[in-house]
């Protein structure tokens, strides 16, 4: 299995894990070429939270892991 595949797996057991505390949402980048270049998105996969409607931090690449997504994203939660 691939790194995005893996990738993949990994975020959508994060959704489940912080179900109600953060909500994550996936983008097809072939649809939204405009969402992309809005984003300055210039690898797969990226990673970016938003507060108030606004990017607040970024991750790119695959490299994380489960315990790192999570107290990444927990920390923009609070």
């Amino acid at each position: 299995m691939g790194p995005a595949r893996r990738w993949t797996r990994s975020s959508e057991q994060v959704a489940l894990d912080l179900a109600g505390k953060v909500k994550i949402v996936k983008l097809d980048v072939d649809s939204n070429p405009s969402t992309v270049t809005q984003y300055h998105v210039r690898a797969m996969p990226t990673m970016i939270v938003f507060k108030d409607g606004q990017p607040a931090d970024v991750k790119v690449g695959a490299g994380q892991s489960r315990a790192q997504l999570i107290k990444w994203l927990e920390s923009h939660a609070a």
